[in-house]
């Protein structure tokens, strides 16, 4: 049903007792769909714009990754060549220490041979009239010793040369190896210098390889962020949405019971009679009293009102604590919540459609549990019958649902009183007394 505020001494005393309870209407339920409506709207434009950047660094990450690949596969090559530069240049210096093993013999070959033509040289010297070979041939004994005597010279000179000789090709060879050595040296050096500028290109090639991962991990990051906000907020417009419109609903299935006399929540029939639609004059119902609590009829007939089906020895209690009559309770439960299955009772464990203080009075009130809200139902009943004066049927009826409210243009709330004394009926009556 549609709540108009109460005024003058019963809204006095509502405000004072904390109660708080209001109804949107419909109409301002409308226009805050559409202004929900337009902000999606503006997000799905929004969606799309990001998309169309996450498709552009999508493709952007993409060539990155190419990129990043090509540089792993140059990467590779630099590290065969570097391998194969470094096999080189064991190669080299293994060469290269054995050719300097080789000058080190020749050398000490060459200093013992330098030694003992020195020695000779200086032997000739000192005894240079021994080798007067005029002097030694006329000294001669006879041709025989004559000709013994050249040829022992000879033998003498032949073997002086032979020495002269080896002497100079050890040097020459002494040369050879150290120009050989040079070579090496040289080639060695060259190989060095190439290794050098492998191993700087490969460091750089790194760093430009790290750079590209790092921009790669903070662009997906920023992407992430991006999707998972807006599909936040996406989902909070949604929600928004669902919520309003299941409240329209709500309050259309409050004020509208069918012409058949059906009241129906959700497309389920409570299966119980009710007043008719706003086209039809209101049923003229008389309420039954009964001596005494029937608990049986009680009980049968809430099993039939889905969520509340189970919650009689609750509503007893409550009843009892409130002060108000356990029947009258039950039919304005099953009045608000459409038999037991509205959104608000479902979704919300609140068994009397009343609005949350904390939003403006645009939401309905959530509670933790049904016992929660079957507590505060009974609560407002309590302040507008006991302290408000509103003790029957009819009185209540007039806070609840007024004949005539500005905010009930169709007439509903005319149905409501004779809808609650159905219900009561059907509970098996109110209490005589």
């Amino acid at each position: 049903m549609k709540r108009p505020l109460l005024i003058g001494s019963l809204s006095l005393l509502l405000m004072t007792a904390g109660v708080g309870e209001a109804f949107a209407s419909t109409d301002e339920l409308r226009r805050e769909k559409q202004e929900v409506i337009e902000r999606k709207n503006e997000l799905n434009t929004e969606r799309e714009n990001v998309e169309q950047r996450l498709n552009e660094k999508e493709r952007s990450l993409n060539d990155r990754v190419a990129e990043l690949k090509a540089l792993e596969e140059e990467r590779a090559e630099v590290e065969e060549e570097m391998r194969v530069v470094e096999a080189e240049y064991v190669k080299i210096a293994d060469e290269r220490d054995r050719l300097n093993v080789r000058i080190m013999e020749e050398q000490e070959k060459y200093d013992e041979r330098d030694a003992f033509m020195r020695e000779r040289l200086r032997s000739i010297q000192k005894n240079e009239w021994q080798f007067d070979l005029f002097y030694y041939i006329m000294e001669s004994g006879g041709l025989v010793d004559l000709i013994g005597r050249i040829d022992g010279v000879k033998t003498l000179y032949d073997a002086d040369r032979d020495q002269l000789l080896r002497v100079a090709q050890q040097r020459e060879r002494l040369v050879d190896l150290k120009r050989e050595e040079q070579e090496k040296l040289d080639e060695l050096s060259e190989l060095q210098s190439i290794l050098s500028t492998q191993r700087d290109y490969l460091a750089k090639q790194r760093e430009r390889q790290e750079a590209i991962v790092e921009a790669i991990r903070k662009e997906k990051e920023s992407l992430t962020d991006q999707q998972l906000s807006l599909a936040l907020e996406i989902e909070q417009q949604v929600s928004r949405e669902r919520s309003i419109e299941e409240q329209i609903q709500e309050l259309a299935r409050r004020q509208a019971p069918e012409a058949a006399g059906v009241i129906r929540r959700d497309g389920e029939s409570s299966g119980s009679t009710a007043a008719g639609s706003s086209g039809s004059a209101p049923a003229n119902v008389t309420l039954k009293c009964s001596d005494s609590f029937d608990e049986a009829t009680f009980t049968n007939r809430l099993s039939r009102a889905g969520v509340l089906s189970n919650a009689g020895p609750t509503i007893v209690q409550l009843s009892n604590e409130y002060g108000i009559d356990p029947v009258l309770f039950a039919a304005i439960l099953i009045q608000e919540t459409g038999d037991g299955t509205s959104y608000a009772i479902r979704e919300y464990n609140n068994p009397g459609g009343l609005m949350d203080p904390a939003t403006n009075w645009s939401d309905l009130q959530r509670f933790g549990s049904l016992e929660a809200g079957l507590r505060s139902t009974a609560h407002t009943i309590d302040n507008l019958m006991n302290k408000g004066g509103l003790s029957t049927v009819e009185r209540l009826g007039s806070a609840y649902a007024p004949i005539g409210a500005a905010n009930d243009p169709t007439g509903l709330n005319r149905h409501w009183v004779p809808n609650v004394k159905q219900f009561m009926n059907e509970l098996g009556g109110a209490a005589c007394s």
